[in-house]
């Protein structure tokens, strides 16, 4: 499967480290996601109590998703990554200001027996 990439991210910041981490979807969101209907030029990260949080990438709704579940297209994910990735991650945040961006997500779907 092909990535969405963030271009804008490489373009407009330098980018220090990379870090691959898992992100928490809603069912609705999985089919779109994997469809490439998810934009990321406005989307960056924060660490929130210990965790990291996705704001701003917008999962556009496929026509048949069920409307009667609440449908956020922006709303804020958490980001799941392994914990000394994490405190690593912090420690850079705590020397300097930087700012965290999604720069590459790539989709794996992986089928339950």
């Amino acid at each position: 499967m092909e990535a969405i990439v963030n271009k804008k991210a490489r373009f407009n910041f330098s980018i220090e480290d990379t870090y691959e981490a898992g992100i928490v979807l809603e069912g609705w969101e999985v089919r779109p996601i994997i469809g490439r209907k998810m934009n990321l030029d406005a989307s960056h990260v924060i660490i929130k109590d210990g965790e990291l949080f996705l704001l701003n990438a917008q999962i556009i709704p496929e026509k048949t998703t069920n409307h009667s579940d609440k449908v956020e297209p922006t709303r804020t994910r958490k980001l799941l990554l392994k914990n000394h990735k994490l405190c690593n991650l912090w420690v850079k945040c705590k020397k300097k200001v930087i700012l965290l961006s999604l720069q590459r997500f790539t989709a794996l779907v992986i089928k339950l027996k």
